[in-house]
């Protein structure tokens, strides 16, 4: 099932196993199976690869395009943050993204612990945006 990819990738980056055809199997099934994903299913596919640095920007686009842009629905604070650190570490920048990221953010301020906080202000930073 698309869960036991996120779950199998997220695996994989804690305990640091680098497995490039694992990885790009993980990848490209996702990438089909994208719409089947939960939002935190969404936020450890991308935050796995991107602890990997398999920085696959097809994918990223497809993440932005049908989940992010349309809405955050779904998305908690957690899942914000480890986005917004995801993007920003496979350095792209797009400035509807981190608007949709930053007005998210800004209605589920309450939500968020330190670390969280300080991962989502680390991505906005690390792209030059302010959140605005």
């Amino acid at each position: 099932a698309a869960q036991g990819l996120a779950n199998l990738a997220w695996s994989l980056a804690k305990m640091r196993r680098h497995d490039v055809d694992l990885l790009s199997d993980i990848r490209v099934a996702g990438c089909t199976r994208l719409r089947e994903l939960k939002p935190q299913e969404v936020s450890n596919l991308l935050w796995a690869c991107t602890t990997l640095a398999v920085h696959d920007i097809r994918l990223l686009h497809q993440v932005a395009e049908e989940f992010l842009l349309p809405q955050l629905r779904g998305f908690n604070a957690q899942d914000i943050s480890s986005l917004a650190w995801s993007f920003a570490q496979s350095a792209m920048d797009d400035a509807r993204l981190f608007s949709t990221l930053a007005r998210g953010a800004s209605e589920r301020l309450e939500e968020f612990k330190p670390g969280e906080l300080i991962n989502l202000l680390w991505g906005f930073a690390a792209v030059g945006r302010g959140g605005d």
